[in-house]
C-alpha cells in the first residue's frame, strides 16, 4: 500500500504537468505545477504512507484533462470519458462531490449543440447510468449487511445502515461546518502556515499571478479553477477534525496549477517585454525555486529509517521470562490492547506479518467486556488460558478496564523509565536535541520525569522554561543548553553546535492538529534526519545510544501487565 501511494503520487504529478501545459500552454508551466505539487509538504508526506490522498489527486488530474478533452472536441466519448473518471473517484474518497460547482459551471459555459452536449437527454441519460456503474464499486459494503450476525429485515432498512455506514453521516454531522469560534479565528495564521509550508511565499505569489492570468486569457477555464479552490478552501476552513491540514491537499493541488502558470505569464511578460530567449532564461530560472524546495524539503519528509512503531511493539510483545531470566515463546502469552483504531490498524498489521500465530485481542472484539459479568467471564479466560500455560499480558488500556483488585499483577509493568533510563545512560557531552510540544490529553506530561531528565541533561545549569506549544532545547548532556526556544507559533531555526549543523523544523499547528503522520517536527543534523518531534517529550542524542526516546505521547513505551486471579499461585 506505501508503494502505491507512492506509484499514484509519481503519476499525479505527472498528469498535474500535462494539466497545466494544456490550461496554459506552456510546457514550462507544467513542469513549474509538476514541481511545486510534487515537493509541497503535505503532498509528499501522504505519498509515502499508506492512504487515499494520491490516488484522489491522481483521479481529480485525470478527470479534468478528460474534461479539457472534451471543451477541444465535444463528442460523447469525451463526455462518457469525463463523467466515468469522475464516477470512479467516489470510490476513492467523497470529496469528489466538492468539484461539482466548478465541473457543472464549466460543462454549462461551454455546451456547444452537437452530440456531446450534456443536457441533451441522451446525455443525461448516459450521466445516470454512468453513476449507477460506478455506485458498485459499494456493492461489497451492501452485501455485507445481508452477511451479518444480524441481516436487515427489509430493503428500505439495508439502504438506511449502507447510507449511514458510506457517507459516516453519525460524526460527519458534528465535523462538518462545525469550527467553534476560537478554532474559526486562528484559521487565518493557520492557513498562512500552511501555504508557505507547501509553496513557500513565491510559491503563493505565483499561484495569485496564475490564477489571474488564466482567468483574463481563458476566463471559463480561470472559473473553473476558481470555483474548484474555493470549494475544497471553504470545505477544509470549516471542518472540525484533527488533520484539518490533509483536507487542504485539493487547493493546493489547484494552486500548485496556478503557480505553473503563474511562471508561463512571467515568461509571456518577459518575451513580450525583450524577446523570446530572454523569456526561456527566465522560465528556466522560475523552476529552480521548486526544485530547491524540494531539495531543502527531503531530509524532512525522508521516512527511510523510521522504525519507531516496529520497534514500539517489539519492546511490547517480548515473550515472557522463566525464572532463569530466559524468553518463553510467543505462544505462552496472549497479548491484549485497547486502542484507537488507528494505532489497532497498525498492531493487527504487526502481530500478522512480524508475529503470526501468536495470539491478542482488543476489549472492542471481546462484547463481554461490556457485560456486568465481566469479572466471571474474565476469571474464565484466564482460566482457560492458563490450561493452555499462556500468561496474560495486557497494556494499561485494558486493566484500567477491568475492576480494580480482582486481578493479581504477576508481571511488573514494564519498561519502566524509559525517558531517565536513555538520559542517564547518554555520556556527558554528547549532542542532544530535546523536544517538548503540546501533549496530547490522551497522553499528558509527566512533569516529574521531565524535570528529571531535564535535570540530567542539563546539570542543574538551567531552569525548565514555560512550556508553549512548542519547545526545542538543543545542548551537550550535562552542560548548559545552547538553544531553549519555546513559542506558541511553528518555526524554523538553525544553529551550529561545533562540527554539527542542527535544522530544527516545527511543521505543525498546535493544538489543532491531533494527527501527525509524518511527525509534528524534526531535528536534522547535517541533512540527516535525527528526531522526529511527536507532541509530548521527545528526545535523541548523537552517538552511541543515542536512539530517539519519547515520554508522554503516542511513542512512549507501553506498558504491560501480566494478570493472574488475586489468592490463586
Amino acid at each position: 500500500m506505501n508503494v502505491a501511494s507512492a506509484a499514484y503520487g509519481a503519476a499525479a504529478v505527472g498528469l498535474a504537468t500535462l494539466l497545466t501545459s494544456r490550461i496554459a500552454h506552456s510546457t514550462t508551466a507544467g513542469l513549474a505545477s509538476g514541481l511545486f505539487l510534487a515537493f509541497s509538504y503535505t503532498f509528499w508526506s501522504q505519498a509515502i504512507t499508506a492512504e487515499v490522498y494520491t490516488l484522489h489527486l491522481l483521479i481529480v488530474g485525470a478527470a479534468l484533462l478528460a474534461l479539457l478533452a472534451w471543451e477541444t472536441r465535444q463528442t460523447v466519448g469525451a463526455l462518457a470519458l469525463f463523467y466515468g473518471l469522475y464516477a470512479l473517484g467516489f470510490g476513492n474518497h467523497l470529496s469528489m462531490v466538492l468539484l461539482l460547482p466548478g465541473l457543472v459551471v464549466f460543462l454549462l459555459v461551454h455546451r456547444g449543440s452537437g452530440a456531446g452536449d450534456p443536457l441533451r437527454p441522451r446525455m443525461i441519460a448516459m450521466a445516470a447510468a454512468i453513476a449507477a456503474a460506478a455506485a458498485l464499486q459499494y456493492a461489497w459494503n451492501f452485501r455485507g449487511l445481508w452477511a451479518s450476525l444480524e441481516p436487515p429485515s427489509s430493503l428500505a432498512e439495508a439502504l438506511g445502515k449502507f447510507w449511514f455506514d458510506v457517507t459516516k453521516s453519525d460524526w460527519r454531522e458534528t465535523i462538518v461546518m462545525n469550527v467553534s469560534e476560537a478554532g474559526l479565528q486562528t484559521r487565518p495564521a493557520m492557513h498562512w502556515f500552511d501555504l508557505r509550508q507547501q509553496l513557500g511565499i513565491p510559491g503563493v505569489w505565483l499561484a495569485a499571478i496564475g490564477m489571474a492570468y488564466v482567468l483574463v486569457r481563458w476566463p471559463g477555464r480561470g472559473l473553473l479553477l476558481l470555483l474548484l479552490y474555493l470549494a475544497s478552501l471553504i470545505f477544509a476552513w470549516t471542518y472540525n477534525v484533527g488533520d484539518a491540514y490533509i483536507f487542504f491537499l485539493p487547493s493546493h493541488y489547484i494552486l500548485a496549477l496556478c503557480a505553473g502558470a503563474g511562471v508561463a505569464a512571467i515568461v509571456a511578460l518577459t518575451s513580450r517585454i525583450s524577446n523570446r530567449t530572454l523569456g526561456t532564461v527566465v522560465g528556466m530560472l522560475c523552476l529552480l525555486y521548486p526544485a530547491w524546495r524540494g531539495y531543502d524539503t527531503f531530509p524532512a519528509v525522508d521516512r527511510s529509517s523510521d522504525n519507531r512503531a516496529v520497534a514500539l511493539l517489539e519492546q511490547f510483545t517480548i515473550p515472557p521470562r522463566t525464572g532463569d531470566l530466559q524468553p518463553r515463546p510467543h505462544a505462552d502469552a496472549i497479548y491484549g490492547v485497547d486502542t484507537n483504531w488507528q494505532v489497532q490498524n497498525a498492531f493487527e498489521y504487526f502481530m500478522r506479518a512480524r508475529k503470526p500465530g501468536t495470539p491478542w485481542f482488543t476489549t472492542d472484539e471481546l462484547e463481554w467486556f461490556q457485560d456486568p459479568d465481566l469479572p466471571e467471564r474474565f476469571e474464565t479466560f484466564i482460566d482457560a488460558n492458563r490450561d493452555m500455560g499462556r500468561e496474560i499480558l495486557v497494556a494499561p488500556g485494558v486493566y484500567r478496564t477491568l475492576p480494580p483488585g480482582l486481578f493479581t499483577v504477576t508481571e511488573p509493568p514494564r519498561p519502566g523509565n524509559a525517558l531517565m533510563e536513555h538520559t542517564m545512560a547518554v555520556r556527558d557531552g554528547t549532542p542532544y536535541a530535546l523536544g517538548i510540544l503540546r501533549p496530547d490529553r490522551e497522553y499528558p506530561l509527566n512533569t516529574a520525569i521531565l524535570a528529571s531528565a531535564w535535570s540530567r541533561v542539563t546539570a542543574g545549569s538551567a531552569a525548565l522554561p514555560e512550556l508553549r506549544q512548542f519547545t526545542i532545547v538543543i545542548g551537550r548532556v550535562g552542560a548548559p543548553p545552547m538553544l531553549i526556544k519555546s513559542e506558541d507559533r511553528p518555526y524554523r531555526v538553525r544553529l551550529r553546535l561545533d562540527s554539527f549543523d542542527f535544522d530544527i523544523r516545527m511543521e505543525s499547528w498546535l493544538p489543532t492538529d491531533t494527527i501527525r503522520r509524518a511527525g509534528f517536527g524534526h531535528v536534522i543534523v547535517d541533512r540527516t534526519h535525527l528526531l522526529t518531534l511527536e507532541r509530548g517529550v521527545s528526545f535523541a542524542a548523537l552517538g552511541p545510544g543515542g536512539e530517539p526516546v519519547y515520554d508522554s505521547g503516542l511513542f512512549a513505551p507501553i506498558l504491560r501487565y501480566g494478570l493472574g486471579m488475586r489468592g490463586r499461585q
